[in-house]
């Protein structure tokens, strides 16, 4: 069953929808969309299980596809320019494929429709599990600040900005700690998020536009992926942003907004 996306709008124009990754919400796009605000109008929706959007039981594809096809018909938006980051690109490319009619231009950020439960190391797969378990650890009872929480991360996981990012989940309901993220689904389904395309279920995309872009200190697209995203997306066009990791936007926002508007343009 669908659920209704809590979004934020920005702008008047052609429709422009932002899909955030795992762990994210549509307030680490904002800067971003402020930017393309000035020629778009910019949607910024959370995902199930994410942000202020509804918890459910399932996190599968199938489900994220439907929550943004309701989404679109919703809002009205009969062709659009598609965006989408780590997990919310893998939704969109999927939801390219199976809706061409109703995709402008497609923007796939730093994600490849390959099963990183099998890809090379399986590196990617055990730090999510790593940082979920992590999370799921924090005894929210008991933390005092937000403080307390940073510190008992980063004896789990190394990475300040890693930690500092995840924080941004974790609010206070009358006066106790809690997560917006439903912690415990994506855990259960990170196998899934993790998963890759089934390239006899659709045809290549050939009717829109498409752009890839990655992080030249990211793993996420390798040179070995490369075939896989022109098996799907025959035509698209695959460029790397200089000093960014796997959150390119947020990395070097200039360099990643002048390749969007260059490939809009």
């Amino acid at each position: 069953m669908s659920v209704r996306m809590q979004c934020k709008t920005l702008g008047e124009g052609h429709p422009f929808v932002i899909l955030h990754g795992l762990y994210g919400m549509s307030e680490n796009w904002l800067p971003i969309a402020k930017i393309l605000s000035s020629n778009y109008k910019v949607f910024l929706p959370d995902w199930r299980n994410h942000g202020y959007s509804p918890h459910t039981q399932s996190h599968t594809y199938e489900d994220l596809i439907s929550d943004l096809k309701y989404f679109a018909e919703s809002h009205s938006l009969e062709r659009f320019i598609l965006l989408g980051h780590s997990m919310g690109g893998k939704a969109a490319m999927k939801f390219a494929l199976e809706n061409p009619e109703m995709i402008s231009s497609l923007i796939v950020v730093d994600i490849a429709p390959v099963d990183y439960n099998c890809k090379r190391d399986s590196s990617s797969i055990l730090q999510h599990r790593t940082i979920l378990d992590a999370l799921l650890s924090l005894d929210l009872h008991s933390i005092k600040s937000r403080t307390e929480a940073e510190n008992q991360l980063l004896s789990r996981i190394s990475d300040i900005r890693v930690v500092r990012f995840l924080l941004k989940n974790l609010t206070r309901d009358n006066n106790q700690f809690c997560w917006r993220i439903n912690l415990p689904v994506l855990r259960q389904y990170i196998e899934e998020i993790g998963s890759g395309f089934d390239p006899l279920s659709v045809n290549p995309a050939t009717s829109f536009p498409v752009l890839f872009i990655r992080g030249a200190n990211s793993d996420y697209i390798s040179t070995e992926d490369i075939p896989e995203i022109k098996r799907f997306f025959p035509f698209a066009k695959i460029i790397t942003v200089d000093n960014a990791s796997h959150w390119v936007h947020a990395d070097n926002p200039t360099e990643f907004i002048r390749v969007v508007r260059k490939f809009l343009e």
